[in-house]
């Protein structure tokens, strides 16, 4: 299995597209994490609406299973964020309701 994804083939695409426009994301890029609702996803650009930049976690598996940060700032709702997928280290889909955004 761990072969595989080191495997490269001109038949096959370059990156895969993973993750569902809609759904709520957790993402960590090299310097910061998010939280955020998928609006959109090229092979460039993961975005998110509804975000919020976690500035620190606390314990990671209680951060996972309440959703409570020891710092958080949330981004006005209606602005939309776009990450670099180059910069991503890692995405999965989050588990609990997203922090409230700041009205504009």
């Amino acid at each position: 299995m761990a072969e595989e994804l080191f495997e490269t083939s001109s038949d096959k695409p370059d990156i895969e597209l993973i993750g569902e426009v809609g759904k709520h994301y957790f993402v960590r890029t090299v310097t910061f994490a998010y939280i955020g609702r998928l609006s959109a996803l090229t092979s460039d650009i993961f975005q998110l609406d509804n975000a919020t930049w976690i500035a620190a976690t606390g314990p990671f598996g209680q951060f996972v299973r309440t959703g409570d940060t020891e710092e958080k700032d949330s981004y006005p709702c209606n602005l939309k964020i776009n990450l670099r997928r180059a910069l991503i280290i890692e995405t999965f889909e989050w588990p609990s309701d997203l922090p409230d955004s700041e009205p504009v």
